[in-house]
């Protein structure tokens, strides 16, 4: 069965202006070369900057991972985070990023991973229970909403799920309501759903562990990574953004990706329900959902050494735009690069060839330190839903389906679908495993 694969028409680069490093910046249709689909740089220079676009994947490897040291982001990355959210992890360099992630990394260890797990369970419980009675659904909407009921548990309540109280539900709808491209709304929102934890005391419930539980003090929080009061304010907000942006936004692609293949997904749930592992093939799901809609689309680095790619020397103060949505549609590496295969990941391992690497959550020292949180949370969530509902996309709506380039690759329009219930399996767990 055909799967519609939305992509984005791309234009030469002699069609292509760029005025100030803001244009670079900017994700577009009209700021993102097209050779890249088939070349491993692209140079130009604006402002009087030299300006790198790589699609090469040994390049890539090496900016975002093995020596990602020596390519930090551009300054101007850390100006559009603090912009957005202050001084957090997004809007910080240097020792206070530092010291921000080391005292924020207890949130994303192995035991939190865990308590994760049932807090997952729990909220994919609440979606079916929500998702009830509705015949058609906006899977962006509903996905978004699902990964805001884990945020609000997981770092933003005591680390198991709680129930979103009248006041939150309003403001999840309110912010679930604003147009995605309306950043400065959202963040409007985010802050009162910050400004909501600290009224109604629920962040004295939040594990001793969780900085966000001193948010009220003044002083902020000690010990060895001490975090002012402003610090925890600012990472409460992009804790509250990420989760539901980013990994609501991919478990709506792959939802709306599982409702074109019913083969498939009938498959995985009779799998499930006979106990059987489904959560490889799940895995190898998102990855291509990963390949195709990146939520990082670019990156923007400094180089701060020299390096040769493909015949190019880009010397220390040069820009360098990396590019994983055009690697990961290159025809030279991947076999029909625009079309979604839901078996493209089946049966390989987490390390794949170098060539075949994808990028969806960075790497190095900028790597997305809930990486493993987002799988867990897609794995988990999908294998519930898909038991509880058979999720059908029209595809005549399917077709109509394009993106909307920004901060994210969203779909320009509702991603919708029919549910279908299907009675419980009372003899088997709902978990993939």
């Amino acid at each position: 069965m055909s799967i519609c694969a939305p992509r984005l028409a791309l234009r030469p680069l002699a069609d292509t202006r760029w005025t100030t490093m803001a244009d670079i910046i900017r994700f577009r249709e009209d700021t993102r070369p097209a050779e890249l689909l088939y070349q491993g740089v692209v140079h130009t220079q604006t402002g009087g900057r030299d300006v790198y676009f790589i699609s090469d994947p040994d390049a890539i490897a090496t900016i975002l991972q093995t020596d990602s040291r020596n390519f930090p982001k551009a300054p101007a990355n850390y100006r559009i985070g603090y912009r957005a959210f202050g001084p957090s992890i997004a809007g910080t360099r240097g020792p206070a990023n530092q010291r921000q992630r080391k005292a924020f990394a207890p949130l994303f260890g192995g035991p939190a991973l865990r308590r994760m797990a049932p807090v997952n369970l729990e909220a994919a419980k609440a979606a079916v229970a929500r998702w009830s009675g509705c015949d058609r659904l906006d899977l962006s909407r509903a996905a978004s909403r699902l990964a805001l009921d884990i945020s609000w548990s997981m770092f933003l309540g005591p680390g198991h799920y709680t129930q979103a109280s009248d006041q939150v539900e309003a403001l999840f709808d309110r912010l679930l309501s604003i147009p995605k491209s309306d950043m400065t709304a959202q963040l409007g929102v985010l802050g009162d759903l910050v400004d909501e934890l600290v009224r109604s005391g629920r962040d004295k419930i939040l594990r001793h562990d969780n900085p966000i539980s001193q948010i009220s003090c003044p002083m902020g929080s000690g010990g060895a990574a001490p975090l002012s009061q402003r610090e925890i304010y600012a990472n409460a907000m992009n804790m509250a953004l990420v989760g539901f942006a980013s990994t609501g936004n991919c478990l709506a692609w792959g939802l709306w990706v599982l409702g074109q293949v019913p083969d498939f997904q009938d498959s995985l749930r009779r799998r499930a329900r006979q106990g059987q592992p489904i959560t490889g093939a799940l895995q190898a799901l998102y990855r291509e959902v990963l390949r195709l809609w990146p939520p990082a689309p670019d990156a923007l680095r400094l180089a701060n050494r020299t390096l040769a790619v493909q015949g190019h020397t880009i010397a220390p103060g040069a820009h360098i735009m990396v590019c994983p949505y055009a690697l990961h549609r290159r025809a030279d590496i991947w076999p029909d690069p625009d079309r979604f295969d839901v078996h493209r990941f089946a049966g390989v391992d987490t390390t794949l060839p170098r060539h075949q690497t994808i990028w969806p959550f960075s790497g190095g020292n900028h790597r997305c330190p809930g990486q493993a949180f987002a799988w867990a949370e897609l794995v988990s969530v999908t294998a519930v839903l898909i038991q509880s509902f058979r999720i059908s996309v029209a595809a005549d709506e399917a077709s109509q389906v394009g993106l909307k380039v920004g901060a994210l690759l969203d779909p320009d329009r509702p991603l919708m679908a029919q549910l279908d219930p299907i009675e419980p399996n009372t003899n088997n767990s709902s978990r993939a495993r």
